[in-house]
């Protein structure tokens, strides 16, 4: 099927070409001329997709619903439809694929993963097991928190961290190739910032936790100053100054 575009162009070469009206162009051609006068007139939305391309650069794993939160940020009005650059091509896959693997080591098996290693006077109540588990363990030892694991098979009572682990993954894991462990920190202190503060959060009405946490110190804060300017009045107003309360006598019978 040959695109509208296409065929004005067709029409526009035989005119010019052979010298022809359009209309003889296009029954030559077999097109209806109301395609070929047809002018488009939606509003030019090259800001809105410069702005889309470069959030889908930028956060290649977010989708159209936090694509468009990010321009309404930035107040742009988003499109009905998102963009993605296409990956550049790889001339030699054989050393692309090298250059990947060079220095790739699993940070999660060495000791402390990338996170600063806890208080070795822990370790001795938790010998034999990972690093993660022997810093979680330490941390409960430290507030009292009693340890429990999930039943097999049952990653729901597990649900807000089985969400944040597979958004980590998913966002930041699968998408950086770490150098190192000092590069590991620095990129996922980053993410975590990014995370609290920047990222629109579905469960929170496309919220970042950082503003949802000031509405949320808002709204309870405003009924408690309600309470105080809402405090109970007398029911009697004051005597006023000068004068005198005290009931005259009256005489028996």
């Amino acid at each position: 099927m040959v695109a509208p575009g296409v065929k004005r162009e067709a029409v526009a070469h035989v005119v010019a070409v052979h010298g022809v009206s359009q209309r003889r162009a296009c029954k030559a051609l077999a097109v209806d001329r109301s395609s070929v006068r047809y002018r488009s007139v939606r509003p030019d939305d090259a800001e809105a997709r410069a702005a889309m391309k470069a959030i889908a650069s930028e956060r290649r794993r977010f989708g159209y619903r936090r694509i468009h939160v990010m321009l309404d940020r930035q107040g742009i009005a988003p499109l009905g439809t998102s963009l993605r650059d296409a990956l550049p091509a790889v001339d030699e896959p054989e050393e692309a694929q090298a250059a990947l693997s060079r220095g790739w080591r699993r940070i999660r098996k060495r000791s402390g993963g990338p996170f600063p290693r806890r208080p070795s006077r822990c370790a001795a109540g938790a010998a034999g097991s990972g690093p993660w588990e022997r810093a979680g363990r330490c941390w409960c030892q430290r507030t009292g928190i009693d340890w429990h694991y999930i039943a097999p098979g049952k990653p729901m009572q597990n649900g807000f961290v089985e969400s944040f682990n597979g958004r980590m993954r998913d966002e930041l894991l699968n998408e950086t190739m770490f150098r190192n462990l000092a590069h590991a920190r620095i990129v996922i202190a980053a993410w975590a910032a990014d995370d609290n503060t920047e990222r629109p959060h579905s469960a929170l009405d496309y919220q970042t936790p950082a503003d949802y946490a000031r509405t949320l110190t808002t709204a309870i804060a405003r009924p408690a100053a309600q309470d105080e300017s809402s405090a109970r009045r007398a029911i009697a107003q004051p005597t006023p100054l000068g004068v005198n309360t005290n009931r005259a006598p009256v005489a028996a019978g």
